[in-house]
């Protein structure tokens, strides 16, 4: 595992496509600094709380994770991989693991430039509680199910092109059904346990602790399922 997660790693940090994503998150994470603070200074917290969710990280995830995962199936390296010994589950994972650690330091350093941004305008954060923090805490998770979302559909399609579209469409329609399944049955829940409900409800408010102990139990299911999914779907795939 560890020659893989160094090979990941140089992989990874090498590829042009990762700093041109970065660039754009760290644009958008501006941009929405900019529209933020148009007009009257907000609150600290509030500011606080919409910087990652106002980044379109997710957007640049659903894009980058099959570009990334797809162009080593196209030009057969994860085939090579397999040829030298190394098991589709170490494959599998040590590319999950890289993919969320490079999520984590780009939702960092975009956090990091969304304060400083503030700062600059103006923004006090001298009203930030440890609920603030566990909002921006939640919502790297809700990313992590984002990075493994996009490499479950690049497993199952094999196709950028593909992965792309159904990283970005599946999750955004799954709400629309499940309102109209909430008319049958009666619920009008449901929709709040799909996980793009939660980084919503993360970046615009505070939350009772129920709703917090639902939405980090969610993630972890969310994340489960489909790292499990992944993994039942490439140990079949015929490379």
């Amino acid at each position: 595992m560890g020659s893989l997660l160094s090979y990941e790693y140089k992989k990874t940090f090498s590829t042009k496509a990762i700093y041109i994503c970065s660039l754009l998150t760290f644009a958008f994470t501006i941009l929405n600094g900019i529209l933020s603070c148009n007009g009257e200074i907000p609150h600290g917290n509030e500011y606080f709380i919409g910087i990652l969710s106002g980044c379109s990280l997710d957007l640049i995830l659903a894009i980058l994770i099959p570009i990334l995962f797809c162009t080593e199936m196209d030009i057969g390296c994860i085939k090579i991989m397999i040829g030298r010994g190394y098991t589709r589950k170490n494959i599998l994972f040590s590319k999950i693991i890289m993919s969320n650690i490079y999520m984590i330091i780009i939702a960092l350093a975009s956090f990091l430039i969304g304060i400083a941004y503030g700062s600059v305008r103006g923004v006090s954060y001298t009203n930030i509680t440890g609920k603030h923090i566990l909002n921006a805490l939640l919502e790297i998770f809700v990313y992590m199910i984002i990075v493994n979302c996009s490499i479950f559909f690049s497993v199952l399609t094999q196709s950028k092109a593909f992965a792309i579209a159904a990283s970005i469409l599946v999750p955004a329609l799954i709400p629309s059904i499940l309102q109209l399944v909430e008319k049958l049955i009666k619920f009008n829940k449901l929709h709040d346990y799909w996980y793009v409900s939660f980084m919503g409800s993360l970046g615009n408010n505070i939350l009772k602790n129920s709703e917090y102990t639902r939405i980090f139990i969610f993630t972890l299911i969310y994340n489960a399922i489909f790292i499990t999914l992944s993994y039942l779907i490439i140990k079949r795939k015929d490379f």
